[in-house]
């Protein structure tokens, strides 16, 4: 009896490596990200911001950075119902969507969302005002940053740079990071197949016909 060998074309019979590479998190005996151990190394001594920052690639911070890393984190995590991932989200939860496809939705929401954020880094919001945020950040971080700016957010990305947080895959994830938690609780309180309870005409449609 003879097998057939699978045929072999040009990727097949390619010079290519026989291992995935990890570049953050390895498992040997126990899983160390960055050299970490979970539970003997960030576990034992940081919070969970400050973890944070070292999973997404930072460096570890020292206290009064690690302080000021939490804040930016609380005021990034910013966000509701009004703001279109998790009204899509939750929209996608009232028409039947499971929790895992409506969480789906709003992550890639959330992940448009930061990055438009990210585009207009810069650009001073009238919304905001960074006065309150910046008189609770250590006066190291004060100093380092320079002089404040007058929109929060934009206070807030620029303690996560200065953190060590320098890409934008590092940025997006974080800012979608602490979303997560607020779209997750919208999500988990929608009853499926409840469009009775959605302001059908809030705002009012007009429809136009394509030309």
């Amino acid at each position: 009896m003879t097998t057939r060998q699978p045929p072999i074309g040009p990727v097949e019979a390619g010079n290519w490596p026989s291992t995935l590479a990890a570049h953050a998190a390895t498992e040997a005996g126990h899983v160390r990200v960055h050299g970490y151990s979970l539970l003997e190394d960030l576990a034992r001594h940081y919070d969970f911001a400050e973890t944070a920052l070292i999973l997404l690639g930072a460096p570890p911070p020292p206290p009064e950075l690690g302080r000021a890393v939490n804040l930016a984190l609380i005021v990034l995590s910013a966000t509701s119902v009004q703001d279109a991932p998790i009204h899509a989200a939750t929209l996608s939860r009232r028409c039947g969507a499971a929790p895992r496809a409506a969480l789906a939705v709003g992550l890639l929401g959330l992940t448009e969302q930061a990055s438009e954020q990210l585009d207009v880094e810069g650009t001073p919001s009238a919304e905001t005002n960074a006065s309150e945020l910046w008189a609770l950040l250590p006066r190291a971080v004060q100093e380092a940053l320079g002089s404040p700016s007058s929109d929060e957010q934009q206070t807030a990305l620029a303690v996560l740079r200065h953190a060590g947080l320098k890409s934008r895959t590092q940025l997006l994830a974080a800012v979608c990071m602490v979303r997560l938690p607020i779209m997750a609780a919208e999500i988990n309180a929608i009853r499926p197949g409840g469009l009775r309870d959605y302001p059908m005409q809030v705002p009012d449609y007009v429809y136009e016909e394509s030309k």
